[in-house]
């Protein structure tokens, strides 16, 4: 019996000895492999769903951090009245400050799919609730804009990171609330009266005809009160935008159609040949 229990005693001791060994040896090896792939992280491909969330959250916390760092000074609140104001004074300046009341504005233009990816409406409802929120800064980037939603003092109260397509593509035709071409910055030096479009127009093939307005039907509902058209001097996705600016009786409103590039080249010339004081140039990106 004591023999027995003396061999036991041995056993176990070897077979402790034996674990211990193994799994010295597991961790080893177990932490050979996670260095080794940590050395290797930066040369394997970048794909999937995982990696391109995680480039995503990347480039919004530098951005971020990038804002939180300069502590801008309180900027220069721009006047806008509509979404193509917006899209247009994006492609120039690349960042723009509004106030609240006029995002409050074009977020109501928004579709409620294109609004919710830029600020969910409880959430807005909750800033607003607040009463400290009085500006917002938005910045373009190559493939997401940035939100900031500051208070009086500059200080931010919320960011967001909706990608692009969240405003620029929103392009139906699309009633706005500014009355006039008058002032609208993507329209400057590029109206023409309904008289010299009209005979432009009309002087063109019809396959042209319908590139520039897709829908003719509103051309003849508009025409008696058609005052004003404007081509934009600015291209996105080989379109153009056209403004028409409609009175009635002492009212008067403006409407946006997208016109192909290639058509609205046909125009400017026929344009320009008709009426050389006009001097229309082409569009650029």
């Amino acid at each position: 019996m004591k023999l027995f229990t003396k061999r036991g005693c041995v056993i176990f001791f070897v077979i402790a000895i034996i674990y211990i060994i193994l799994e010295l040896a597991f961790d080893i090896t177990e932490t050979s492999l996670g260095f080794l792939v940590e050395l290797t992280n930066s040369f394997r491909p970048k794909t999937g769903t995982i990696w391109s969330q995680n480039s995503k959250d990347v480039t919004a916390n530098e951005q971020l951090e990038e804002y939180t760092q300069q502590k801008p000074a309180q900027e220069e609140i721009i006047q806008i009245d509509d979404l193509y104001q917006l899209k247009t004074l994006l492609d120039e300046r690349e960042s723009v400050v509004i106030s609240f009341t006029q995002f409050l504005q074009i977020y109501t233009m928004l579709p409620p799919n294109s609004a919710q990816q830029i600020i969910p409406p409880f959430t807005l409802l909750r800033l607003i609730h607040d009463k400290q929120w009085t500006r917002t800064r938005i910045s373009k980037g190559e493939q997401q804009l940035s939100f900031f939603f500051l208070d009086s003092d500059n200080q931010l109260l919320l960011d967001s990171y909706p990608m692009l397509g969240a405003i620029y593509d929103v392009t139906s035709s699309t009633r706005l609330k500014r009355s006039t071409l008058q002032g609208m910055p993507q329209f400057t030096g590029r109206t023409v009266t309904s008289e010299q479009f009209f005979t432009a127009l009309l002087d063109l093939p019809a396959n042209i005809q319908r590139q520039i307005i897709s829908n003719p039907f509103e051309l003849i509902a508009w025409q008696q009160n058609l005052s004003s058209v404007a081509i934009s001097k600015f291209v996105t996705d080989d379109t153009v935008i056209l403004g028409f600016e409609i009175s009635n009786g002492f009212d008067s409103s403006v409407q946006m159609f997208e016109s192909s590039q290639l058509a609205i080249g046909y125009l400017i010339n026929k344009l320009n040949e008709l009426y050389p004081d006009v001097n229309i140039s082409m569009p650029r990106p």
